[in-house]
């Protein structure tokens, strides 16, 4: 999704179900655009919302059992 333009610089909203190492910046090259920053707002189900970088936050097992259902590795809950 185009997001804005300001002069030469692009922001577009790209959503990624399953990634391999740096492969938006390998679609963007192609498609011939330049990819200077990058900026995760989700991982899975989860969204990072305002966690700082570096931040750790704890998900309850509840809510990983909620999101993750049978997937969910952990122990029977």
């Amino acid at each position: 999704k185009l997001d804005k333009k300001a002069g030469a610089n692009v922001w577009l909203t790209v959503t990624l179900k399953e990634g391999k190492n740096r492969e938006i910046r390998r679609v963007m090259e192609y498609i011939d655009l330049k990819v200077s920053r990058l900026i995760r707002t989700a991982f899975g189900p989860f969204q990072l919302g305002s966690l700082k970088t570096g931040a750790v936050k704890e998900i309850p097992r509840k809510v990983l059992k909620e999101q993750l259902g049978s997937t969910y590795p952990g122990k029977e809950l």
